[in-house]
C-alpha cells in the first residue's frame, strides 16, 4: 500500500489458494525483497514466499511440512556472504486453530 494515500501499489495472488492464510506479517530486506509466511487451509503445511518490493513479482516460494506463522528474520549469519532468511514452522503451542472467541 502507498504510504501517501493508502492505495494498492501491487497485489499478488497467494500460492496457498483461497482458503489458506498469511500470518504474522512480512519482513523486508535491504536489497528490495519482501518475505511472507503462509499456511494451507488444513494447517498441515505452508511455506515462505519472496517478492520484489517494487513490482510484487513472486521471486520464489519454499514449501515446508508445517505452517509458517510469523514474519522471518533476515540478516547475515556468522561469516556467510549472503543474506539469510530464517523462519519458524509449526502451530503455536496451545493456540486455537478454530475461530477466535473473545470474552470480556
Amino acid at each position: 500500500l502507498s504510504l501517501k494515500d493508502g492505495s494498492v501499489i501491487w497485489y499478488t495472488a497467494p500460492v496457498h489458494g483461497p482458503d489458506g492464510a498469511t500470518l504474522g506479517g512480512v519482513a523486508c530486506s535491504p536489497d528490495g525483497k519482501v518475505f511472507n509466511g503462509f499456511a494451507t487451509a488444513d494447517w498441515k503445511s505452508g511455506g515462505l514466499s519472496a517478492f520484489d518490493v517494487q513490482t510484487g513479482q513472486r521471486l520464489w516460494t519454499k514449501w515446508v511440512t508445517a505452517p509458517v506463522h510469523n514474519a522471518p528474520a533476515i540478516g547475515r549469519i556468522h561469516t556467510h556472504d549472503r543474506e539469510a532468511v530464517i523462519f519458524a514452522m509449526g502451530n503455536p503451542t496451545g493456540g486455537p486453530l478454530g475461530p477466535a472467541v473473545w470474552t470480556n
